[in-house]
């Protein structure tokens, strides 16, 4: 893919640090035509380069208390059996195919201790996982943050090979009649 261009970042950072704004609030805050942002974020989305829109949600306030990275290794004949399961599990908030000494790296959740430690042990047993390491998380302090604002009114730097994008946003844009949902 060629690099993006000036307009295609500050689409792309914006996005990342609120996508359910409007197209036209974008456009507005951007000072890019509407029409320009449409375009571009549905090309986005034909390239791949967007998979979808999402929340970020606390699990605490849900009542999930346990949240934890765990990085598994299991028998290399199970291995793709245990990425579909990782995959596919309701615990299962992201997972990554490792190179290294693990198989997979997976942040899960859970609502206590208890339920992760039995889920766990069913994985082991039913993929023949050799190694687990669980490394508990105690507090995000940041996180989908890559091109996106940190907090208040704090510039966001990008750097593309071909293009440097300064990004100067707030969180003061109110609300307009709903058009287009991204």
């Amino acid at each position: 893919m060629k690099a993006l261009g000036k307009k295609e970042m500050e689409i792309l950072a914006y996005l990342r640090s609120n996508g359910r704004h409007t197209v036209t609030q974008i456009g507005r805050k951007l000072n890019i035509p509407r029409t320009t942002v449409f375009d571009k974020i549905k090309k986005f989305k034909k390239l791949g380069l967007i998979n979808r829109f999402t929340a970020i949600v606390d699990f605490n306030q849900l009542g999930h208390s346990i949240c934890a990275y765990v990085m598994l290794k299991c028998d290399p004949a199970k291995k793709l059996e245990l990425g579909e399961a990782l995959a596919t599990s309701g615990h299962t908030n992201n997972v990554v195919k490792l190179g290294n000494d693990f198989d997979y790296l997976t942040s899960m959740v859970f609502e206590n201790m208890n339920d992760m430690h039995s889920y766990l042990d069913i994985l082991a047993s039913k993929y023949l996982v050799k190694e687990t390491k669980i490394l508990y998380i105690a507090k995000d302090l940041k996180r989908e943050g890559y091109m996106a604002k940190l907090n208040g009114n704090e510039t966001v730097q990008l750097q593309n090979h071909a293009v440097g994008v300064t990004i100067e946003r707030d969180d003061s844009i109110r609300d307009e009649v709903e058009e287009e949902e991204l």
